[in-house]
């Protein structure tokens, strides 16, 4: 058997591969669109019970994009939030926040007013 014909052979199994990874893709997109919907549906009931004195906050989808929290808090902060919303509700000085996600887990970030953003740790 040449070289040719031992491509000609291994063919049929790498277009094998290549169909599991492309159904593979498939199925975590679905999972992924799941968990979105499922994600959107407890952000309203949560924001609907939410007291309107307090403002509210924006959601930002990441799809399979590899981001330090850091990087996602500040595009956050300085595509999404006003001057104004810094000078009227947030410390003016550098400080820290607990965030708290819905397992009651506690996250603290920095609040750097020279840099009008966050840090994680």
């Amino acid at each position: 058997m040449n070289i040719l014909e031992s491509k000609k052979a291994e063919l049929p199994e790498a277009k094998e591969e290549i169909f599991n990874f492309n159904e593979m893709l498939l199925k975590a997109k679905q999972i992924i669109a799941k968990a979105n919907w499922s994600a959107q549906l407890q952000a309203k009931k949560f924001q609907a019970n939410f007291p309107y004195r307090f403002p509210s906050f924006v959601k930002i989808r990441v799809i399979l994009v590899l981001y330090s929290f850091d990087f996602l808090i500040n595009i956050l902060i300085k595509q999404f939030f006003v001057r104004k919303f810094f000078d009227s509700n947030l410390s003016k000085h550098d400080d820290i926040f607990i965030f708290v996600n819905e397992y009651e887990e506690e996250f603290a970030i920095k609040y750097l007013i020279g840099k009008n953003g966050l840090r994680g740790g």
